[in-house]
């Protein structure tokens, strides 16, 4: 099985990228973990996760737990952080593009 918000978690850990993972409350989790930001994203079903390097925010994504009630493993994310238009997308949509590219 290959989750596509949970690659695209392990792939921005993999660049030293942080996260704030927002289910209905306050943060439920704030850390450098794919792992554990998936666990809190699994614990709500769904959350809108922030990326962020160097304490700079780079980009947020919608992100889903997929079960037979909500989606399916390639419908997992949905990227938010659109670059204007005729700006140039930072790195983080860039790794959101190639996420949803290399899905469908």
């Amino acid at each position: 099985m290959s989750i596509t918000a949970l690659k695209l978690l392990k792939s921005a850990a993999a660049k030293g990228w942080t996260f704030k993972v927002y289910g209905p409350d306050e943060p439920d989790y704030v850390g450098a973990s794919a792992v554990k930001a998936w666990e809190a994203v699994k614990a709500t079903e769904e959350a809108n996760v922030g990326f962020f390097a160097d304490g700079k925010r780079l980009g947020v994504a919608y992100l889903m737990a997929p079960s037979a009630m909500t989606c399916s493993d390639e419908e997992t994310l949905v990227d938010y952080s659109c670059a204007e238009e005729g700006s140039p997308k930072n790195e983080f949509e860039l790794l959101c593009d190639a996420m949803i590219e290399e899905t469908f």
